[in-house]
């Protein structure tokens, strides 16, 4: 009734809300179709430049995000941390509404105020199906954030297999380290992710690259006493003589532990049982 009687769809309140975002934002779906169908503004944001299609896919409203993007909606507006729809959709894990707003031209590489992409958000969240999504659309696999972490440091890290196959076979930078130097190998070997440390080192992980601590995949695995893991990177030429920063060996930590196993494998791979640390402590 207000409508037919002229009333303004697009007068906002305060804070910049029109009518449109406050439908949007209640899943009122009916009533953001008479808005939209009253000529209402589908790109007026509010006062941290939230935009209704915005607030639709933050919420899940996926019919609402299709009659926004029907109607014309920018699905590359962001917000004031320069967060974009298909960001927010990708960080809650609504697979359909990414969909379509891949389909409408949803910017898949577009970065956030840290840096972080889409693809990035996916990973860290598992959501397998909207990596994939991402990954077919053409998203760069190698886009880090402002820590210089990668979606597959990333994905690494949370032990999501699946995705980092996917990223792997995106052609993602198996050797690229954060800013502790820290690579992917590193942080699956710290984490004990068996079988995602064995895809990296069947992709060319470098097993001695490290951190900047000059601790190596080795003497993380040592220390937390990953047998299975210790055992492949030997297999697959880590060096077992490369000491950190305390003059350390992977075979002190080892003892330290108290990993039997381990010890065996560092010794019968050649490990000097006479190098001390720093302190001149011997294993």
């Amino acid at each position: 009734m207000l409508l037919d009687k002229g009333a303004d769809s697009d007068k906002c309140d305060k804070d910049q809300s029109s009518p449109l975002m406050f439908a949007c934002s209640n899943k009122c779906t009916d009533i953001v179709r008479m808005l939209l169908d009253s000529g209402a503004d589908c790109i007026k944001c509010d006062q941290d430049e939230k935009s209704p299609l915005m607030v639709a896919c933050d919420e899940g409203y996926t019919e609402i995000v299709m009659m926004l993007l029907d109607s014309g909606a920018d699905c590359n507006k962001c917000n004031q941390d320069e967060k974009s729809p298909l960001m927010v959709a990708c960080d809650e894990g609504y697979t359909e509404i990414v969909r379509m707003l891949l389909d409408s031209g949803g910017r898949f590489n577009k970065c956030d105020q840290d840096e972080k992409s889409p693809l990035m958000v996916a990973c860290d969240e598992g959501y397998t199906e909207i990596v994939k999504m991402l990954l077919d659309s053409g998203a760069d696999c190698n886009k880090c954030d402002q820590d210089e972490k990668s979606p597959l440091m990333v994905a690494c890290d949370e032990g999501y297999t699946e995705i980092v196959r996917m990223l792997l076979d995106s052609g993602a930078d198996f050797n690229k380290c954060d800013q502790d130097e820290k690579s992917p190998l590193m942080v699956a070997c710290d984490e004990g992710y068996t079988e995602i440390v064995r895809m990296l080192l069947d992709s060319g992980a470098d097993c001695n690259k490290c951190d900047q601590d000059e601790k190596s995949p080795l003497m993380v695995a040592c220390d937390e006493g990953y047998t299975e893991i210790v055992r492949m990177l030997l297999d697959s030429g880590a060096d077992c003589h490369k000491c950190d920063q305390d003059e350390k060996s992977p075979l002190m930590v080892a003892c330290d532990e108290g990993y039997t196993e381990i010890v065996r494998m560092l010794l019968d791979s050649g490990a000097d049982c006479n190098k001390c640390d720093q302190d001149e402590k011997s294993p």
